[in-house]
């Protein structure tokens, strides 16, 4: 059970980085770069606190201590765009690893789900944040089904009914220095990594 990072304060900075398991071969003789891609890639943050009092400090701080062991979420940022109400989202059928696509169902009638939107797949407890890759309209009445492509290849196998959610949220273990500055306020200021743990 993952460890819920306090939304109150937010952090003031939050940097997403791609983490790319693929590769590029350079050719010995001038031929041309070849692209490896290879499963995994995946997503992480970032994050740095604006400086806060003790009480809020310590909250979090317990919380980046437990989630290194626990694991840890927060809110995926998408800046200032509000997903809105897509729908109770689901996955429609079983979909493997290695592919590019979401089948989904549940959908609301007329849902606009815009290129460069993120989503999460919760399956077997975890969640795995993937990338909109080409816009798409919902069809149809009431609620409908429909094939999203997306980004990075999807790195496990998805089940029939697995949620989906528009609101995305990371799920991974703090990394990096787990560490706080403590200035003359008594002000605590805090950063760390959290990264997409498979």
């Amino acid at each position: 059970m993952t460890v819920a990072l306090p939304l109150g304060p937010l952090a003031r900075q939050a940097e997403v980085r791609f983490i790319d398991f693929g590769s590029l071969t350079d050719p010995v003789l001038g031929g041309a770069v070849q692209r490896i891609d290879r499963l995994g890639s995946r997503f992480g943050l970032k994050l740095t606190y604006p400086r806060m009092n003790h009480e809020d400090a310590s909250v979090l701080i317990s919380r980046i201590l437990r989630g290194s062991s626990e694991g840890a979420e927060y809110p995926f940022p998408q800046g200032s765009f509000v997903p809105g109400n897509a729908g109770v989202l689901k996955i429609r059928t079983f979909t493997p690893a290695q592919t590019f696509s979401l089948p989904l169902k549940n959908s609301i009638t007329g849902y606009s789900f815009k290129e460069g939107q993120f989503l999460h797949v919760k399956s077997s407890g975890r969640n795995y944040i993937h990338n909109i890759t080409a816009a798409a309209v919902v069809g149809g009445a009431g609620t409908a089904n429909i094939d999203l492509s997306v980004y990075p290849a999807i790195r496990t196998d998805f089940a029939v009914d697995d949620d989906v959610s528009i609101t995305p949220i990371l799920q991974g273990f703090p990394s990096g220095d787990r560490n706080w500055t403590i200035d003359e306020a008594r002000k605590y200021g805090i950063s760390l990594i959290l990264d997409e743990s498979e």
